[in-house]
């Protein structure tokens, strides 16, 4: 049931940019004495230390678009599910599959010299649930192997959804529906970190949105913060706008060609609230609290218009946004094999200007490499070959 239609190169080039937040943001924590060293004004820090928050754009941005390619007007057909599931695991499992045979190695290392049996058995287990992109449904195996790796195990669990959670939403079809569902999607999605909050779960509920969680960090925030169920609101309300962006483009808007309309003012908006995170609290703005400012700054770039939106279609732009998904999955193995080579060959400590120029370009350079040559054939040998599986078996008659 998937659909041609045109292009949304600004929707691709600015993944690049929440891609390189989260890198730049992990930073942060791995090299924190140095930014401290840097003595920037509190604002432009929390800017950066807010980065995990462009994994809700992330999920929004996801249902928008599969929202966007996708028929979602009738029930599906168990074929079509079918041929649904074949696209998006052939996408997003040749980066990630790729992500953990990075980062063995460098666990194997270090549990043959620091883990007991127990826990060499208990990450035997995660790197089970990893492989078959479970492991953010419990706490403790959420953030094992590739860390980043839990949002993808979130955007598993969102595509099964997708042809039920999807064909319920588009039967919305008037202004009160869209503000009634789009309320009640972002109350959803702030329902366990207010209780969080309200609990003042110590370590979490209690601390504000640009401060770095400290271990040992209670394991119910892992529960709020990466439990698939918790965050599907998220992807619901980017499948929602696709609806309203179907609804605005037949019913005729003059925002068409104007969507700076909305996304100078949703970044505007953005730009403010993360660098006054000092006084927001973590949990709302880990999840879904800048919702609605994502949604507008999305149906800006989708309606196109205005130079920034050109400058996110150019195909430099478009390139590297569509190597996006690489570096976000990719960042940290690179990280862990870039940081041995750093110490052992020039016996410096992986911190200051330098090293963040080598590790932030390598993985830039490495990532786009990985997406033209791994990533994207990948994809294609995938789908065809799955696809091919399918129309096999599906012209296959059973004899009586």
């Amino acid at each position: 049931m998937s659909i041609k239609k045109r292009q949304m190169p600004p929707l691709t080039g600015i993944r690049f940019f929440l891609a390189l937040w989260v890198v730049v943001y992990h930073q942060t924590g791995t090299d924190s004495l140095w930014f401290q060293q840097l003595h920037l004004a509190q604002p432009a820090m929390s800017m950066l230390r807010t980065g995990y928050t462009a994994v809700s754009m992330f999920f929004i941005l996801s249902g928008f678009v599969l929202a966007y390619n996708y028929d979602l007007g009738a029930r599906w057909t168990e074929r079509e599910r079918w041929r649904f599931a074949i696209a998006r695991f052939s996408r997003i499992y040749p980066a990630y599959f790729l992500g953990l045979l990075c980062v063995a190695p460098l666990l194997a290392y270090r549990m043959t010299r620091h883990f007991s049996p127990g826990e060499v058995g208990s990450e035997a287990f995660a790197g089970v649930l990893n492989v078959l992109l479970l492991q953010s449904w419990l706490p403790q195996t959420a953030l094992s192997w590739n860390d980043p790796g839990w949002s993808l195990s979130n955007e598993a669990f969102f595509y099964l959804s997708f042809p039920f959670l999807g064909v319920l939403l588009w039967r919305t079809s008037t202004p009160r529906g869209f503000i009634a569902w789009m309320a009640g999607l972002w109350a959803l999605s702030l329902l366990a970190p207010a209780w969080a909050i309200w609990r003042q779960v110590p370590g979490f509920g209690d601390v504000t949105a640009d401060m770095a969680l400290m271990p040992p960090v209670p394991l119910w925030s892992y529960v709020v913060r990466y439990n698939p169920l918790i965050r599907l609101a998220e992807f619901g309300a980017g499948i929602l706008l696709g609806r309203l962006f179907q609804w605005l483009q037949i019913n005729g808007t003059r925002l068409d060609g104007r969507g700076y309309w909305l996304y100078l003012p949703g970044l505007a908006l953005a730009l403010l609230l993360t660098a006054s995170a000092q006084w927001i609290p973590y949990p709302l703005f880990h999840n879904g609290l800048l919702m609605p400012v994502y949604l507008c700054i999305i149906l800006g770039f989708a309606l196109s218009g205005g130079l920034v939106a050109r400058w996110l279609s150019t195909p430099a732009a478009v390139f590297l946004g569509n190597a996006s998904y690489s570096m976000y999955i990719l960042h940290v193995p690179i990280y862990g094999w870039l940081s041995i080579l750093w110490r052992r060959l020039l016996l410096q400590e992986t911190s200051g200007p330098v090293w963040q120029a080598v590790y932030i370009s390598s993985v830039v350079a490495t990532c786009a490499l990985a997406f033209k040559f791994v990533e994207e054939p990948m994809h294609y040998w995938l789908k065809r070959n799955l696809n091919q599986r399918l129309d096999s078996s599906s012209r296959t008659v059973p004899v009586a």
